[in-house]
C-alpha cells in the first residue's frame, strides 16, 4: 500500500508572451506553496518521491515543498507528460513509468486533469481542486500499476477554506 499525494501547483503570474508553460509562481503563489507544504509535512510520514510537470510554476511549487520537506530539489522528477496530461490514465501511466516504490508519492500537476485523477481514485471528491490543494489516498497497486476506485481518501487540504475575509 502506498500514498498518493496530488498537488495542484500554486498561483501563477498570467500567460505572458513566454506562453503557458514558462509562467512563474507570484509571491501570492509562493506563499500558498509554502503553507500547503507545511501543512502536507504534518501528516505525510516516512519516505517521499516527488514527481512534477516539468512546467515553471508546477516545478516551483515542487521546489518549495522539497525545501520543507528536505527533500532534494534535484532528485524532484520531472515529466512533461504530466503537462500534455489529456486524462487520468496518462498520470497513472507516468507514475507507473517512473517506478516509484517509496511509501509516499507526490505528484504536482495541472486542472482539469489532477481534478479528474482525484476522482477517478475516490469518485466522491466534491469540489475542484484550487491553487495549493492537496489530496492524499491509500492507494492499492498491481504490478506497479496504481488501481483507480479503490483508493481511500486520508488526506485534504484545500486552501479556500483556511482564508478569512477582509
Amino acid at each position: 500500500m502506498q500514498n498518493l499525494y496530488l498537488v495542484r501547483h500554486a498561483s501563477a503570474e498570467d500567460i505572458s508572451k513566454r506562453g503557458d508553460f514558462y509562467r512563474p509562481l507570484t509571491d501570492l503563489g509562493r506563499e500558498e506553496a509554502i503553507a500547503a507544504g507545511q501543512i502536507s509535512l504534518l501528516a505525510i510520514k516516512g519516505d517521499v518521491a516527488f514527481l512534477s510537470s516539468s512546467s515553471l510554476r508546477t516545478l516551483q511549487t515542487a521546489q518549495e515543498f522539497a525545501k520543507i520537506f528536505r527533500f532534494p530539489s534535484t532528485q524532484i522528477q520531472e515529466s512533461r507528460q504530466i503537462y500534455d496530461a489529456a486524462s487520468p490514465q496518462d498520470y497513472f501511466e507516468v507514475i507507473h513509468d517512473h517506478h516509484i516504490e517509496t511509501r509516499n508519492i507526490l505528484v504536482f500537476g495541472h486542472n482539469p486533469v489532477i481534478t479528474q485523477m482525484a476522482r477517478a481514485l475516490h469518485p466522491k471528491v466534491p469540489f475542484n481542486m484550487c491553487k495549493s490543494a492537496v489530496l492524499g489516498f491509500k492507494v492499492k497497486s498491481s504490478d506497479g500499476y496504481i488501481m483507480a476506485k479503490n483508493a481511500e481518501l486520508c488526506f485534504c487540504y484545500y486552501p479556500k477554506k483556511f482564508k478569512q475575509p477582509y
